[in-house]
Protein backbone atom coordinates (compact mmCIF):
# COMPACT_ATOMS: atom_id res chain seq x y z
CA UNK A 1 0.00 0.00 0.00
CA UNK A 2 2.67 2.73 0.81
CA UNK A 3 4.19 1.92 -2.44
CA UNK A 4 1.02 2.90 -4.00
CA UNK A 5 0.78 5.99 -2.29
CA UNK A 6 4.37 6.68 -3.57
CA UNK A 7 3.73 6.05 -6.94
CA UNK A 8 0.83 7.96 -6.66
CA UNK A 9 2.20 10.72 -5.53
CA UNK A 10 5.49 10.94 -8.01
CA UNK A 11 2.87 10.44 -10.84
CA UNK A 12 0.95 13.65 -9.85
CA UNK A 13 4.72 15.55 -9.31
CA UNK A 14 5.70 14.51 -12.82
CA UNK A 15 2.13 15.35 -14.62
CA UNK A 16 2.11 18.84 -12.95
CA UNK A 17 5.55 19.23 -14.66
CA UNK A 18 4.73 18.58 -17.87
CA UNK A 19 1.21 20.98 -17.55
CA UNK A 20 3.83 23.62 -16.08
CA UNK A 21 5.53 23.55 -20.06
CA UNK A 22 2.25 23.08 -21.77
CA UNK A 23 0.04 25.59 -20.11
CA UNK A 24 -1.48 27.90 -22.75
CA UNK A 25 0.71 31.40 -22.74
CA UNK A 26 0.45 34.83 -24.70
CA UNK A 27 3.59 35.25 -27.17
CA UNK A 28 4.19 38.59 -25.37
CA UNK A 29 5.31 37.09 -21.81
CA UNK A 30 8.17 35.35 -23.87
CA UNK A 31 10.90 36.01 -25.23
CA UNK A 32 12.61 34.24 -28.49
CA UNK A 33 15.10 32.38 -26.54
CA UNK A 34 13.02 31.62 -23.97
CA UNK A 35 10.25 30.51 -27.00
CA UNK A 36 12.53 28.63 -28.41
CA UNK A 37 13.14 26.53 -25.13
CA UNK A 38 9.55 25.98 -24.37
CA UNK A 39 9.68 24.89 -28.24
CA UNK A 40 12.41 22.37 -27.54
CA UNK A 41 11.01 18.72 -28.02
CA UNK A 42 11.04 16.82 -24.57
CA UNK A 43 10.80 13.05 -23.79
CA UNK A 44 7.97 13.89 -21.93
CA UNK A 45 5.73 14.73 -25.06
CA UNK A 46 6.07 11.88 -26.79
CA UNK A 47 3.64 11.95 -30.01
CA UNK A 48 3.13 15.27 -29.20
CA UNK A 49 4.88 18.07 -31.58
CA UNK A 50 3.33 21.40 -31.37
CA UNK A 51 2.74 23.71 -28.15
CA UNK A 52 -0.23 26.34 -28.34
CA UNK A 53 0.76 30.20 -27.94
CA UNK A 54 -1.66 33.26 -28.69
CA UNK A 55 -0.61 34.89 -31.58
CA UNK A 56 0.09 38.67 -30.56
CA UNK A 57 3.48 38.69 -31.00
CA UNK A 58 4.38 42.90 -30.56
CA UNK A 59 5.99 44.54 -33.36
CA UNK A 60 9.27 44.88 -31.64
CA UNK A 61 9.17 41.83 -29.70
CA UNK A 62 12.64 40.90 -30.67
CA UNK A 63 15.50 43.40 -29.53
CA UNK A 64 18.62 44.00 -31.44
CA UNK A 65 20.02 41.92 -27.94
CA UNK A 66 18.36 38.82 -28.72
CA UNK A 67 19.79 38.76 -32.52
CA UNK A 68 23.37 37.52 -31.51
CA UNK A 69 21.87 34.74 -29.96
CA UNK A 70 19.44 34.00 -32.63
CA UNK A 71 22.39 34.04 -35.10
CA UNK A 72 23.90 31.37 -33.45
CA UNK A 73 21.18 29.04 -33.53
CA UNK A 74 20.24 29.30 -37.68
CA UNK A 75 21.16 26.40 -38.75
CA UNK A 76 20.38 24.41 -35.70
CA UNK A 77 17.92 21.24 -37.08
CA UNK A 78 17.48 20.26 -33.60
CA UNK A 79 13.27 19.22 -33.50
CA UNK A 80 10.97 21.58 -32.09
CA UNK A 81 7.13 21.72 -31.31
CA UNK A 82 5.18 23.26 -33.98
CA UNK A 83 3.57 26.96 -33.17
CA UNK A 84 -0.03 25.96 -33.09
CA UNK A 85 -2.78 29.33 -32.58
CA UNK A 86 -5.51 28.40 -29.36
CA UNK A 87 -7.92 29.01 -32.71
CA UNK A 88 -6.58 26.07 -35.16
CA UNK A 89 -8.50 23.20 -35.50
CA UNK A 90 -5.36 21.60 -36.97
CA UNK A 91 -2.87 19.97 -35.22
CA UNK A 92 0.51 19.31 -37.22
CA UNK A 93 2.35 15.84 -37.30
CA UNK A 94 5.44 17.52 -37.87
CA UNK A 95 7.79 19.32 -36.21
CA UNK A 96 9.70 22.65 -36.32
CA UNK A 97 13.56 23.55 -36.07
CA UNK A 98 15.53 25.65 -33.63
CA UNK A 99 17.01 27.51 -36.77
CA UNK A 100 13.72 27.69 -38.77
CA UNK A 101 12.44 30.06 -35.39
CA UNK A 102 15.31 31.89 -35.17
CA UNK A 103 15.04 32.70 -39.09
CA UNK A 104 11.69 33.65 -38.47
CA UNK A 105 12.36 36.06 -35.09
CA UNK A 106 15.07 37.44 -37.23
CA UNK A 107 13.42 37.95 -39.91
CA UNK A 108 10.55 40.08 -37.42
CA UNK A 109 13.27 42.21 -36.31
CA UNK A 110 14.76 43.05 -39.94
CA UNK A 111 11.54 43.85 -41.77
CA UNK A 112 10.46 45.53 -38.62
CA UNK A 113 6.71 43.63 -38.24
CA UNK A 114 5.10 41.29 -36.20
CA UNK A 115 5.60 37.55 -36.04
CA UNK A 116 2.47 36.08 -38.09
CA UNK A 117 2.54 32.41 -37.67
CA UNK A 118 -1.24 32.54 -38.55
CA UNK A 119 -3.34 29.19 -37.03
CA UNK A 120 -0.11 27.41 -36.90
CA UNK A 121 3.38 27.12 -38.10
CA UNK A 122 6.21 24.39 -38.56
CA UNK A 123 9.36 26.46 -39.47
CA UNK A 124 12.34 24.36 -40.89
CA UNK A 125 15.96 25.52 -41.20
CA UNK A 126 16.39 27.05 -45.11
CA UNK A 127 19.95 27.38 -46.09
CA UNK A 128 19.39 30.76 -48.78
CA UNK A 129 17.55 32.26 -45.67
CA UNK A 130 20.23 31.85 -43.24
CA UNK A 131 23.01 32.54 -45.97
CA UNK A 132 21.10 35.92 -46.15
CA UNK A 133 20.43 36.39 -42.85
CA UNK A 134 24.23 36.04 -41.57
CA UNK A 135 25.35 38.32 -44.33
CA UNK A 136 22.49 41.28 -42.96
CA UNK A 137 24.22 40.40 -39.72
CA UNK A 138 27.38 41.27 -40.62
CA UNK A 139 26.67 44.24 -42.17
CA UNK A 140 24.66 45.90 -39.04
CA UNK A 141 26.39 44.17 -36.63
Amino acid sequence: MKNVIIILCLSAIFSCKKKERRQYRPAREWTPISFIEAAKHNDDYKGVDWFFVADDFPKDWVKKEDIKRLIVLLDSKEKCDCYVSPLSSYLPKDSADVGGYAAAFIKSYIDKKPIDFSLYSCPKVNKEDSERIKKWWKENE
